[in-house]
């Protein structure tokens, strides 16, 4: 007997070659992507949702997969609902202190983001990029990342 997963991720741009790396990779989970399409979500976003056929055993394996593979926030597994939350933290910059949402799945830190507008801010307090701003906090909070929660 086997389970089906659907998620549905809101993206501006998605490669077809980012999709069929997803996808090869949910293969070698132990899953296998039974339906997928496009459509343009009410906030003008595309829309990619996708169904995946996985074992009871690969269930885990798979889903983990979707998690840190494509950005996604929710998946139905069986009528339920499942959720990535989030949690914020501060990292301290050499520019000041920029908010930093970490994308917690089954207690664990599986992504870091930094916060666009604190570093637009520091930005222009120092003259600087925001790219430089963000990628500052970026390298403070990546190892955040596989922390248990």
């Amino acid at each position: 007997m086997s389970e089906e997963i659907v998620i549905t991720t809101s993206f501006e741009i998605v490669e077809p070659l980012f999709l069929r790396l997803a996808e090869r990779r949910i293969l070698d989970a132990g899953g296998a992507v039974t339906r997928a399409s496009f459509g343009v979500s009410p906030d003008a976003f595309g829309t990619y949702t996708m169904a995946v056929e996985v074992t009871p055993a690969d269930l885990e394996a798979v889903q983990d997969v979707l998690v840190t593979e494509l950005p996604i926030e929710t998946m139905i597994l069986n009528g339920e609902l499942l959720r990535i939350t989030h949690e914020a933290v501060t990292v301290a910059t050499k520019f000041g202190d920029v908010a930093i949402r970490d994308r917690v799945w089954k207690g664990r830190v599986i992504g870091v983001t930094p916060n666009l507008s604190d570093c637009a801010t520091l930005a222009r307090r120092f003259g600087v990029s925001g790219a430089m701003v963000w990628h500052d906090a970026l390298r403070l909070a990546e190892p955040r990342i596989g922390l248990k929660r």
